[in-house]
This record gives C-alpha cells, sequence and structure tokens, in this order.
C-alpha cells in the first residue's frame, strides 16, 4: 500500500509538471501559427503552407531559449522535424480521416 501511494505520489507530480510543459508549447505554437497565418508568410515564399513549420521552428526557439544557442537550435530541429514527420506521414499513408482533421491527418 505505501509503494502504491510513493508511485502515484510521483505520477501526479511529474504528470502535472508535463502537462504544464505541454501546454506552454501548445499556446507558443498556436501563437506562432497565427502570426505567420496573420502575416501572411506562406504567400511570400512560393505560396508552399510553411506556417506550421515556422510555428514548430519558433516554438522549440523561444521554449528553449534560457538554455543557451545550442540547445535552442536542437529544439527548433526537434519541433520542425516532427512538423515535417506528420506532414510526409500525411502524405504517404492513406487515411479515411483526411478531410476531418483528425490526430494532424
Amino acid at each position: 500500500k505505501i509503494r502504491l501511494n510513493t508511485v502515484l505520489n510521483k505520477c501526479g507530480r511529474r504528470g502535472s509538471r508535463a502537462g504544464n510543459a505541454l501546454g506552454a508549447l501548445a499556446m507558443m505554437y498556436s501563437l506562432f501559427d497565427a502570426m505567420a497565418g496573420t502575416f501572411e508568410v506562406d504567400h511570400h515564399l512560393g505560396g508552399y503552407d510553411i506556417n506550421p513549420l515556422l510555428a514548430a521552428t519558433a516554438t522549440g526557439l523561444v521554449y528553449k531559449s534560457t538554455q543557451g544557442p545550442k540547445t535552442m537550435a536542437l529544439a527548433a530541429v526537434i519541433g520542425g522535424g516532427l512538423v515535417l514527420a506528420t506532414t510526409a506521414a500525411k502524405t504517404v499513408i492513406p487515411s479515411p480521416f483526411h478531410n476531418k482533421g483528425i490526430l494532424f491527418f
């Protein structure tokens, strides 16, 4: 019973920390995506839908900006890479949910 309580306490502590971090990332991504849409960045860069890539890269840069330039660059590459992987999966894997907007597909 004591071990179960210890596990639950640690999960509660780490879960709230992870939830706060994911919430902050989601808010920053939404902000940067809306800013890119407002300034019509995709129209200036050839008409490609580049807004999600820019938003993810900027989110990584800003989120880890206090950790130094190496960590900022790594976070930006990870964010951009996740968006590129999602876009590649969307184009390669056929899905019946493409038009429904479920799970980024």
